[in-house]
C-alpha cells in the first residue's frame, strides 16, 4: 500500500475498511441525489440490518 497523508486513516480511526467505503457511497449519493434520497437509504439499510 502507498504512503501520503490519510492512507491508512480509517484503520488508525479504527473504522472497519468496508464501512469505511460504505459511508463514502452514502455521502456520494447524499452529494447527488440530495437529502430525501438518503433517507429513503437509511431507511433500506435499517431494515436489513435488522
Amino acid at each position: 500500500m502507498g504512503g501520503g497523508p490519510g492512507s491508512g486513516q480509517a484503520m488508525k480511526l479504527g473504522f472497519d475498511a468496508e464501512d469505511y467505503f460504505a459511508n463514502l457511497e452514502t455521502i456520494r449519493r447524499f452529494a447527488t441525489f440530495g437529502p430525501k434520497s438518503l433517507l429513503i437509504a437509511d431507511a433500506i439499510a435499517e431494515v436489513n440490518w435488522n
